[in-house]
This record gives structure tokens, sequence and C-alpha cells, in this order.
């Protein structure tokens, strides 16, 4: 990041918002300037603590901006489930500890996704479909034409 980024002081984070919607090249973002030279780490947890992702920068000096960015998947590369998710940023040095956290809620409400599907009709990879209704966990959907 160019060295003029505006970014509060660590612990203090920057973030892109409390509500984040995966896809489409959307990212959750923490943005922040490292107080003192030390080892960064961006870890995401599930509401109940289980880790779905973690990110290491390694030593970064002091006055470094860091952005750390989360798609919204796991450590598979698979998007998670909409829901409530922990953060903390760690940093680490000789005789120094400091961890900044908070919560980010994801969301695909009104956005869009791609999902492994079962359908008793296959629709072929990469095909367009709209979305006819939605019932609990099942949704049905139909192939659109090609452009």
């Amino acid at each position: 990041m160019p060295w003029w980024t505006r970014a509060p002081a660590f612990p203090r984070l920057r973030r892109s918002g409390l509500l984040f919607h995966p896809g489409a090249g959307r990212v959750f973002s923490v943005t922040f300037r490292v107080a003192r030279t030390a080892r960064l780490t961006f870890t995401i947890r599930t509401r109940r603590g289980t880790l779905v992702r973690r990110f290491r920068a390694g030593a970064r000096r002091r006055g470094t901006v860091i952005r750390f960015n989360w798609d919204g998947r796991d450590r598979r590369g698979r998007l998670v489930r909409a829901g409530l998710y922990r953060f903390t940023v760690t940093a680490t040095a000789r005789r120094y500890h400091r961890t900044a956290r908070g919560t980010v809620r994801l969301t695909y409400d009104g956005a869009i996704q791609v999902l492994p599907a079962t359908a008793d009709n296959s629709i072929a990879r990469g095909r367009e479909v709209e979305i006819i209704a939605v019932h609990g966990m099942a949704v049905t959907v139909r192939s659109l034409p090609p452009p």
C-alpha cells in the first residue's frame, strides 16, 4: 500500500463495514498502520470459535500500512455460510503481543453467489440461472438461455 494511505494506528482498525456480501470479487477488509515492528496474523472464526481462515503477513516494520482482505471463503476455498463471524488481528514481537478484535455479519441476501448443487435435471457448468423459489434450504432454479 502507498505510504501516504491514511489508516489508524494498531490496535485501532478501519474495516470495510459491518455487513459483507461475498462473491463477484467483493472482499471484507481490515486496514491499520503498524504501531511497532511485529509479525501479523489475521484470523476469521465462526461465532462458536471454529477456525475458518488465517492469513499471516510475517514481520512488518513500524509505520507500514497493512490491509487484510477476506473473500468469504474458508481454507479450502469454499464460500462459508451466512452468519456472524469473529476476526482477530494479532501483532507479535519480542516482549510484545497485542490483539484487536471485531465481528462481521456475512449475508447472501440480494447478492449473487455460486453454490454446488444437486438437481434432477442438470444445468451445464457456467450457465446462468434464475431463482424461482426458496423454501428453507431448497432453492428452485431454471436455466437461462445463453446471451
